[in-house]
């Protein structure tokens, strides 16, 4: 049997076991524990108020995105409606993040047919300055740049990924496999008839 094969079936024999294990272990589990998961099921089938709390949320408050009025709203809001809702410890933390306020955007095509390009920005993207980019270079060295840290990126993850495959099952067959021909080896027939 091949390494990769016998690699193959351990990995398939562990993960069996594993699952029987987890079997295992929800069978014991406490009987009121069954009895409340029955109770919950039942709940939700008869339904609940979910959807018309994120329906609230979403009509009454709208948009509200983080350092907005919408989410000084939503706060409010939320604090509010658990506090109806009858939670007994309903109580707000100070939290702090970064914001992102929505400017004027504007591009233009200078030459050689000048016009207006309609765009938008996204969500905490850096601008060019006030006085723009005129600079076709400028341009290039950031698209280079970018492509340069794609590639090194995926040569990373890549180079990782296949030594992680190296150590736990293996890239390459026996090499008595290899040189009889991995068609024999793998599939038990020649995918060559000799002599054509």
């Amino acid at each position: 049997m091949s390494n990769s094969r016998s690699t193959s079936l351990l990995l398939a024999l562990c993960l069996s076991t594993l699952a029987m294990t987890a079997n295992a272990a929800d069978a014991r589990l406490a009987k009121r524990t069954v009895e409340n998961a029955g109770k919950l099921r039942l709940a939700a089938e008869t339904g609940t108020d979910a959807y018309a709390i994120v329906e609230s949320l979403t009509s009454e408050v709208g948009p509200r995105m983080a350092g907005t009025p919408g989410y000084d709203r939503a706060v409010a809001w939320a604090q509010e409606k658990f506090t109806s809702l009858g939670y007994d410890k309903v109580y707000l933390e100070p939290v702090t993040f970064p914001t992102w306020e929505r400017r004027h955007e504007r591009a233009q095509v200078l030459a050689p047919f000048p016009q207006p390009l309609s765009i938008t920005a996204l969500g905490g993207s850096v601008g060019t300055g006030a006085e723009g980019s005129n600079s076709i270079l400028a341009q290039v060295w950031i698209q280079t740049k970018g492509s340069l840290v794609t590639v090194v990126w995926s040569a990373v993850v890549s180079l990782s990924a296949l030594y992680l495959i190296k150590a736990v099952i293996g890239l390459r067959v026996e090499p008595g496999e290899e040189d009889g021909g991995l068609d024999l080896g793998q599939h038990g027939e020649e995918a060559y008839i000799p002599g054509n």
